[in-house]
């Protein structure tokens, strides 16, 4: 009997040594595994099975025989299950259902156990090699199956040249057998046991040697990886929860199945320490599955409440089940892992919310369900394809073909897969080589106003992007926070040459209102403004003479945001709506002109009654209407609405005679002043 941790290296290291014997074939080793059998009379079968095809083959038939009928009075009181009794019959040479059935068939009923014991012992007394038995694992058996195999040692333990080597826990072993007879207790297994050995608890130090190769050979480490993170999760959370080599082993066992699956989508460290707590916590697991609005993002916002009354509040949310002693190590490993419990558990505030997105950490909102359900979401791109990105955003074909393909690609969400892919770009633009960004914006300025649809647009409280905003912002990332000035002029002049218009537009008057503030902004300092004075002059005189030609050939009249355009034309104009509402007056003649101009005029808002008692509305409501004051200002309101009637009452197509019903209703509606 052993006890302890390593046991099956103990017993390889045992096995080893006795291998000469085995082949000078002096000793004939049986490795009886009980854990696959179901059951104390397939596992007696079994058992005799294996001692009928070592003793039996080795001893000759007389030894078989013997065998096989104490077999028979070992099961006459049980009928085996199907899976034992073939493997009983197979070793008799008859198919039969089961072993009662296969020894009657077999054999005569005409002497008792103690007999057939006698002749197997004479005959193993004169045999010229040993036998000896293996049984590892008791202790995971079943407590009667467990009991049983000690009852089959006791019953022919004593047979000559036939020994055991049982490896077990000696104390789930005794708390088995104190069930089973509770007036044997340990006494029973020293009737059974000649000799114990205890195995030593492997060292702490030794387990995390062991976790951290394995660890590294199972889950290979990634690039960018912060070694330091990566040890302050392992030794803070996994290796505390390690108590013993076969805990070591059924994690890797577990990570070889579910790392592959996701190996290129989450952080390495954060996986293997969700998995630890998945296998040995599992139920700080399930309430980390069942709280990531609670868990992922920054600060979590107190309020009034007293810090104490959250502490506790996310003590009985996580830590139920734990004992207080285990609780301080607990929270300490629950920190690294999700920053937003330090504002809980340690009144400390993060804010690194993109670079833990960027890490694609548990942490992550975006991320977080990753880690549970063993894929990617379909509003995160997968790591290949942002590193593709990365290394290619140089090639302006591949760049632009991409963004064009997302676009046709809609999300459950609404929104297409382009805005995922300018928000990731955002994420990893200072991955992106020096060299390659004036290529990639060159690339984007080209078709941003494709980029920039409807579906994408946010809506409902606190959703205003984009992706004219997402251009912007990746912008920021890319090219303010990396080049000084005198860089970024060159790669925004030369992007800016085959730039869309409405984009062209918009970039252009940004660059301007950074030197010409509104009064209710700030001066940036020179270096942080896009370009310098002169050159976001230029950007405007450009954009300016393109407004007027875009209107002059019919261009503008394609535009989506012709609203938005028209005004900024307003703006950029020295004489602002002098010339523009002539230009448009006339371009009312142009059916199309109308119909976009109408489109873009006509809208829906959304909003959120916010109600008493918190009985608002838990959905935004969206309501048509029309930007009538836009109409009045930038055209002849009543020849616009002259020219809708013609054009609702000489539509033949469904959707054309929809919407024109739609508009004039809206149109029609009461006007109410928000304010």
């Amino acid at each position: 009997m052993v006890n302890g941790a390593p046991v099956s290296s103990s017993l390889n290291l045992i096995l080893f040594h006795l291998n000469p014997l085995i082949e000078q074939e002096k000793l004939k080793v049986i490795r009886f595994s009980p854990w696959w059998l179901s059951g104390p009379e397939a596992i007696t079968a079994a058992f005799f099975s294996d001692l009928e095809a070592a003793v039996g083959r080795s001893m000759g038939r007389q030894a078989l025989d013997a065998l096989q009928k104490v077999t028979k009075r070992m099961l006459r009181f049980g009928k085996v299950a199907g899976t034992a009794a073939e493997m009983y019959a197979a070793g008799a040479g008859a198919a039969v259902e089961g072993v009662t059935k296969a020894v009657e068939v077999l054999l005569p009923d005409e002497e008792d156990i103690a007999t057939q014991h006698q002749k197997i012992a004479e005959l193993l007394e004169k045999a010229d090699r040993r036998f000896l038995v293996v049984v590892d694992d008791i202790d995971r058996l079943a407590p009667e199956e467990a009991v049983q195999v000690f009852k089959l040692v006791k019953s022919v333990g004593q047979l000559p040249n036939v020994l055991y080597i049982l490896v077990f826990d000696r104390e789930l072993a005794e708390k088995v057998i104190t069930e089973k007879y509770p007036s044997e207790g340990p006494h029973y297994l020293e009737k059974i046991i000649q000799a114990a050995f205890e195995v030593p608890e492997v060292s702490a130090e030794d387990l995390r040697e062991a976790l951290l190769a394995e660890m590294n050979a199972t889950c290979t480490t990634k690039d960018g990886e912060d070694p330091v993170r990566v040890m302050n999760i392992i030794l803070g959370l996994v290796t505390p929860l390690l108590k013993s080599p076969r805990d070591l082993k059924r994690l890797i066992g577990m990570l070889q199945v579910t790392w592959p699956a996701v190996s290129e989508e989450v952080d390495r460290a954060d996986f293997i320490a969700m998995e630890t707590l998945r296998l040995f916590k599992p139920s700080i697991y399930t309430a980390i599955r069942a709280n990531p609005e609670r868990l992922t993002g920054g600060a979590v916002s107190s309020a009034n409440r007293p810090a104490r009354d959250l502490a506790s509040e996310y003590d009985n949310l996580l830590l139920k089940g734990i004992t207080e002693d285990e609780r301080p190590e607990m929270r300490l490993a629950l920190r690294r892992l999700f920053p937003r419990l330090e504002s809980v558990w340690a009144n400390t505030h993060y804010t690194s919310e993109s670079s833990w997105r960027r890490q694609r950490l548990v942490c992550s909102a975006e991320h977080f369900p990753t880690y549970f359900r063993f894929a990617l979401g379909e509003d995160l791109l997968p790591a290949k394809n942002i590193s593709e990105l990365v290394s290619r955003a140089n090639d302006r074909a591949f760049i632009q073909t991409t963004l064009r393909t997302a676009l046709g690609e809609k999300l459950k969400s609404g929104r297409t897969r382009a805005s995922v892919y300018l928000e990731e770009l955002t994420l990893h633009a200072s991955e992106i080589a020096e060299s390659h960004v004036g290529p990639l914006v060159c690339a984007l300025f080209e078709i941003g106003d494709e980029l920039d649809v409807q579906t994408d647009e946010g809506r409902g409280f606190g959703n205003l992007a984009n992706n004219n905003l997402r251009l912007h912002w990746l912008l920021n990332s890319l090219v303010r926070e990396r080049l000084p000035q005198a860089a970024r002029v060159p790669v925004l002049r030369a992007a800016m040459r085959s730039a869309s218009l409405h984009w062209f537009c918009s970039f252009a008057e940004r660059c301007h209102g950074e030197h010409h503030p509104a009064q209710h902004q700030r001066f940036k300092p020179e270096d942080e403004r896009y370009v310098d004075e002169k050159t976001a002059n230029e950007f405007i005189k450009t954009a300016l003479r393109r407004l007027r030609a875009a209107a002059r050939d019919g261009s503008l009249t394609h535009q989506r945001k012709m609203v938005s355009m028209l005004y900024e034309w307003v703006r950029l104009a020295p004489n602002g709506i002098k010339e523009v509402r002539p230009k448009v007056i006339k371009l009312l003649a142009n059916d199309d002109f109308v119909a976009h101009l109408a489109m873009d005029a006509f809208q829906f808002t959304w909003s959120h009654t916010m109600g008493f008692g918190g009985m608002g509305d838990l959905v935004s409501k969206g309501t048509a209407q029309v930007n009538k004051r836009a109409i009045r200002e930038l055209a002849d309101a009543k020849k616009f609405m002259a020219r809708v009637r013609n054009l609702m009452a000489s539509a033949t197509d469904p959707d054309a005679v929809s919407f024109w019903a739609n508009f004039v209703e809206a149109w029609e509606k009461p006007e109410v002043d928000p304010f």
